[in-house]
């Protein structure tokens, strides 16, 4: 990779990385003012509330990598562009192509990247998240799977083999 493929390709990153920080800032910020109704009930504090944003935060980056990364190159390619540096690789024997191509490839990384975190992580961290805060709030937690749903309700766990229309359950087992 030539020098000037390693600096579109941390321009690039750079911004697309502030960009998700800002994102996730924000979210952070508005879910903190949804979750101030909920401290103070039964064992929720503010730290559990911090906690179960935290823990939320790679469901967000998931299922928000594209309008995250699209942000990113725009700026990064933006950046390029206002300070004259595109100019300047376009004269040096850079294809629009080229450079093109080289914006794609970066977002492709950030798109494996962001879909492996995801897929493996995410989930995890949705589950435990949600568990903490009902847990905290003295709510029953609710996991569901592919052969149905378990419900715990004080002492008792109850599992449910299928839903249908919301209001008949089949293979209920207490």
């Amino acid at each position: 990779m030539k020098i000037r493929d390693r600096y579109i390709t941390k321009t690039i990153r750079n911004y697309t990385l502030a960009v998700l920080l800002i994102w996730l800032s924000i979210y952070s910020f508005f879910n903190f003012l949804g979750e101030l109704d909920n401290i103070g009930q039964v064992d929720y504090t503010v730290f559990q509330a911090f906690k179960y944003i935290l823990l939320q935060m790679p469901e967000v980056v998931y299922k928000q990598a594209s309008p995250i990364i699209l942000l990113g190159c725009v700026l990064g390619m933006g950046y390029l562009a206002t300070s004259n540096q595109l100019i300047v690789l376009r004269v040096s024997g850079n294809s629009v192509l080229k450079l093109t191509a080289l914006t794609i490839r970066t977002a492709l990384i950030f798109v494996i990247m962001i879909m492996a975190f995801g897929e493996i992580f995410a989930p995890i961290a949705s589950e435990e998240a949600e568990k903490g805060r009902a847990k905290a709030l003295g709510q029953s937690f609710v996991s569901q799977n592919q052969e149905g749903f378990w419900i715990r309700e004080g002492g008792n766990y109850f599992n449910v083999g299928s839903n249908i229309d919301g209001k008949l359950f089949i293979d209920v087992t207490i």
